[in-house]
């Protein structure tokens, strides 16, 4: 039987939601989405923040279990905005709860509830929220389901879990992906992902090079960060959080042993 707060659930964050506007989550507008993200009636694609909602709304489901911790990841991304995502995350899903549309069931909220602000891809989402769980509760979870796109679940399992010698047995990916509007569509975000993510994370697991770096970069990731990250870890989890290299991080970790 797990223990209390042993299976820690982490929602990947995708966009901002903007409470300012007063607007339901549901309503496409009250997201600051990236173009690619934004509906087109002309080719009956869907705005993908119904798939965000979708996101949310499973993270309340799994924080209705008394053994379940729910992270939303997500840092600030975009200036602009001048809060990270994973906290518009929670500001969705307080409007949500107005609306009455998260399940009945235990609260979603702290303690059953944490924001990881720093990351700014996948391989930091889940990274961050493993530490944002020791730094809340003393010790590492006990298993992990990840709340991200289904098309990205490759990613996690062969790479990042890997990656920080997770145990594969104790990760799984509840994937949900938008309504494509063709199969077409369907194919190209699977080139995509394979092109733009599986390749690029393949040669560079940590994300420290020049591509996947730089994409850290315009995502405004500051390295100082890395500084609160570490405050009160393990010299060893410290390392891997500093690790700069393409090759595979062999020092040993508490939850790989």
């Amino acid at each position: 039987m797990s223990s209390p707060w042993g299976h820690l659930v982490i929602v990947c964050c995708h966009a901002f939601y903007v409470k300012d506007k007063n607007l339901s989550p549901l309503n496409e507008e009250a997201w600051h989405l990236k173009p690619f993200q934004r509906s087109h009636p002309k080719t009956n694609k869907t705005g993908e923040h119904e798939t965000f909602v979708e996101h949310i709304l499973e993270a309340a489901r799994h924080g209705s279990g008394m053994e379940n911790y729910v992270v939303f990841s997500g840092g600030k991304t975009d200036k602009t905005m001048g809060i990270s995502e994973s906290q518009s995350y929670k500001d969705a899903f307080s409007q949500l709860a107005v609306c009455g549309e998260p399940p009945s069931g235990r609260p979603l909220a702290p303690p059953r509830l944490g924001l990881e602000e720093h990351a700014t891809d996948s391989y930091q989402n889940l990274l961050f929220s493993i530490i944002k769980y020791r730094q809340t509760h003393g010790r590492y979870p006990e298993r992990i389901t990840v709340i991200t796109h289904k098309f990205k679940a490759r990613r996690f399992v062969e790479l990042h879990a890997q990656a920080i010698r997770w145990p594969l047995d104790r990760i799984k990916v509840a994937g949900k992906d938008p309504p494509w509007a063709s199969q077409e569509e369907e194919a190209e975000v699977i080139a995509a992902e394979e092109e733009n993510a599986m390749l690029p994370f393949r040669s560079d697991l940590y994300g420290v090079g020049e591509v996947l770096g730089g994409k850290r970069i315009a995502r405004s990731w500051n390295p100082a960060c890395l500084d609160e990250i570490c405050d009160g870890l393990e010299p060893e989890v410290q390392a891997l959080l500093r690790w700069n290299q393409p090759t595979l991080f062999d020092g040993a970790l508490p939850w790989s042993e």
